[in-house]
C-alpha cells in the first residue's frame, strides 16, 4: 500500500478570542467533514480516511461546531453537492460565524499547477480523465472564500503530496519526479501557486498534512486513524491555543510520532482580528503555555580569533537566521574557548534529550580547522579537530588545545537522538592526502549510530584567503539551500551546496561529505532516505506575520 493519500491537509474547533466567553450565536460553528477511502485500479485502496472523519467529527462536535452530513466514499458530484451546501450555510450564517472543513482522501495536481480532491472509485490509468472526477482546491477555496465573507475558515486537506504513481517515481524524500506513465500527472502543488490565497481577500487558515512531496501516512501509532489525524483530533479537544499555536503542536506531534519522516505545513491567510482565536472545546478556552523543546536543535559557534577572520560571526549569523527560519532552536555562540565549546556542546546534548528520540541536533562551525599528521603512517587514526577562539600554540597541541570531532559526536549521541550533524565551515590544513578516504574510520566506528558529518573544505585545504574578508562561500551557499522553499533531504541539499562552493572557488574549496544515516521504508515499502529533512521555511508562508 501507498504511504496513504495524495494531497493537503487542516482542522480546527469552536473558535474563541482569548479572555472571551463560549458565547458564539447558535449556528455559527459549522463543520463538513470528508473521507475517501475506496479507490481501486490505478489508485491504491486507503485505510483510514473514514475512521480519520469520523473522528474529526466527533471531536468537532465536542468543540460546538454543527457538523453538516458527512461525505464518505465520495465521487465528484457528491462532494461537490455538499461543499455547495456548506457554502451556502456559511453565507447564511451569523456574523460570528466559523467554518471548519476536514478532507482525508487521493488528491494531485496536473501539468498546468491546478490542485484537484480526487473522488472515490475505480480508477482504469492516471489520465486526464482523472481531473473530470476530481474536486478543484482552487475552485473550492475561491467558493468558501466569497460564501464566508469576512467570517475566518479552517480548511483541513489530510492527504500524500507526492505523484499518483510513486513506485515508478522518485523518492518520497526527494522532490518527486512526475510519474512516467503519465507526465501530466506530479505532485500537489506549491501552496503558493494556489491563485485565491493571493487574488482574494480570504480570512482562511490551511493545513497540509504533510510537505511538498512527501507521504502522509495511513496508519499512526494507534493503528486506528492516521498520525495527522491523530495529532489534530487530540489538540482539538485538549484546547487552550490559538489556531496557529494549535496546528504548530499538531505539527510537532506528527514530526514525533513518525521520527521526522512526515511534517505538517499551514498557510495562514487569517487577517489580524482572526489570529488570536483559540481552538477550543467549552471551558478550555484559556491559553496553555507551550513548555515542549523543539525536535529541532541547533548549536551555532564562530570564532574570529583576535580578528583574523573579521567576518566569521557574519557567516555565523547568516547560518543561525537560516536555521531559525527552518524551525530550529538555535543557540548562537561567538569566540569560545575549548571549556566554552565542550559546556556548549553539553548543553546541546540536553536539549535534544528534553526534546525526545525524534530530535535532530545540529552543529555549526565557522572558523579554523586542522587534521593531525598521524595519518601518515596510517589513514584510519586521522582526527579532525575545531579550534576554539584563542589558536593553537603548536601542531603537536591539537589534542590538548582544540576539540576533536570525535569527542563532539561523542557527546552528543547520548541524547538518543534521530540524528547528529555537524557542518565544519573550516579547513583541514594538517592532515595528510592519504586521510581522505578513511578518515577516523568514520563509517567503522560509527555504523550503528546516526552521524552525519559536512566539511567545508577536502583534507588538506584551507578556505581561500580572499574569503577572510568576506562571507563564507560554505555559510553563503549552506544559508541560501536552507532557506529555498522546497523540502530535500539532508544529504541531497549538501551535495547542492557542495557543487555551489566548489564553482564559486574555482576548486579551491572542495566540500566533504560523511554519513552513516541509514534508508528507511514508509508503509508503501519504498525507501526513504534516512537524513533529517529541515527545509522548512515559513516566512512567506504567512506574509503579515509580525517579523
Amino acid at each position: 500500500m501507498i504511504g496513504r493519500r495524495f494531497v493537503l491537509g487542516a482542522g480546527a474547533a469552536s473558535l474563541v478570542w482569548p479572555g472571551a466567553a463560549f458565547s458564539q450565536s447558535p449556528g455559527a460553528r459549522i463543520g463538513l467533514v470528508i473521507g475517501n477511502a475506496d479507490y481501486g485500479g490505478a489508485l491504491d485502496q486507503l485505510e483510514n480516511p473514514i475512521n480519520d472523519a469520523r473522528a474529526m467529527a466527533k471531536a468537532l462536535t465536542a468543540c460546538g461546531f454543527e457538523m453538516m452530513e458527512p461525505v464518505e466514499n465520495g465521487n465528484r458530484q457528491t462532494m461537490l453537492a455538499a461543499l455547495n451546501a456548506f457554502s451556502k450555510k456559511l453565507a447564511a450564517a451569523p456574523a460570528d460565524a466559523v467554518g471548519f472543513l476536514y478532507y482525508s482522501g487521493h488528491g494531485a495536481a496536473n501539468s498546468k499547477g491546478r490542485n484537484y480532491l480526487i473522488g472515490s472509485g475505480r480508477y482504469a490509468e492516471m489520465d486526464e480523465n482523472v481531473w473530470t472526477r476530481s474536486v478543484s482546491v482552487d475552485d473550492m477555496l475561491a467558493q468558501l472564500a466569497a460564501s464566508g465573507d469576512d467570517r475566518p475558515q479552517i480548511i483541513s486537506i489530510d492527504a500524500c503530496r507526492t505523484p499518483l504513481n510513486p513506485l515508478l517515481s522518485a523518492t518520497p524524500s526527494a522532490t518527486p519526479a512526475p510519474s512516467p506513465v503519465s507526465p501530466q500527472l506530479r505532485s500537489f502543488s506549491g501552496i503558493r501557486g494556489v491563485d485565491v490565497a493571493t487574488a482574494l481577500p480570504v480570512n482562511q487558515f490551511i493545513s497540509f498534512s504533510a510537505w511538498e512531496g512527501q507521504f502522509a501516512r495511513d496508519i499512526g501509532k494507534s493503528k486506528v486513524l492516521g498520525p495527522y489525524a491523530e495529532a489534530l483530533t487530540q489538540r482539538l479537544v485538549e484546547g487552550g491555543r490559538r489556531v496557529r499555536d494549535m496546528f504548530d503542536e499538531v505539527r510537532l506531534d506528527v514530526l514525533e510520532s513518525t521520527v521526522q519522516e512526515q511534517e505538517p505545513m499551514g498557510l495562514v491567510r487569517l487577517k489580524k482580528p482572526s489570529r488570536d482565536l483559540i481552538v477550543a472545546p467549552p471551558g478550555k478556552t484559556a491559553l496553555i503555555k507551550r513548555q515542549r523543546r523543539s525536535l529541532r536543535q541547533a548549536l551555532v559557534v564562530s570564532c574570529s580569533y583576535g580578528e583574523r577572520l573579521p567576518k566569521t560571526h557574519e557567516d555565523g549569523d547568516l547560518v543561525a537566521r537560516a536555521l531559525g527560519s527552518s524551525g530550529f532552536e538555535v543557540v548562537r555562540e561567538r569566540n569560545l574557548q575549548r571549556k566554552g565549546l565542550y559546556d556548549a556542546i553539553a548543553q546541546l546534548q540536553q536539549s535534544l534529550r528534553e526534546a525526545g528520540e525524534a530530535a535532530v541536533g545540529v552543529v555549526y562551525f565557522a572558523g579554523y580547522g586542522a587534521s593531525n599528521a598521524k595519518a601518515a603512517a596510517s589513514p584510519r587514526e586521522t582526527k579532525n579537530y575545531l579550534i576554539p577562539e584563542g589558536g593553537l600554540t603548536s601542531p603537536d597541541k591539537l589534542e590538548k588545545e582544540a576539540l576533536s570531532i570525535e569527542k563532539i559526536i561523542s557527546g552528543l549521541l547520548p541524547a538518543q537522538a534521530a540524528a547528529v550533524v555537524l557542518l565544519i565551515d573550516c579547513g583541514r590544513l594538517y592532515g595528510p592526502a592519504s586521510a581522505r578516504d578513511k578518515e577516523g574510520g568514520f563509517r567503522d566506528q560509527y555504523s550503528d549510530e546516526k552521524v552525519l558529518v559536512a566539511f567545508a573544505t577536502e583534507a588538506r585545504q584551507i578556505r581561500p584567503v580572499r574569503f577572510d574578508s568576506d562571507i563564507s562561500p560554505y555559510a553563503a551557499a549552506l544559508a541560501d539551500e536552507i532557506r529555498k522553499p522546497e523540502r530535500r533531504g539532508l544529504e541531497d541539499m549538501l551535495r547542492v551546496v557542495a557543487e555551489r562552493v566548489k564553482a564559486a572557488t574555482e576548486g579551491q574549496m572542495t566540500p566533504r561529505l560523511m554519513s552513516t544515516l541509514k534508508d528507511q521504508s514508509n508503509p508503501s515499502g519504498l525507501p526513504v532516505q534516512a537524513s533529517p529533512i529541515y527545509f522548512r521555511d515559513q516566512e512567506g508562508l504567512d506574509p503579515e506575520a509580525e517579523r
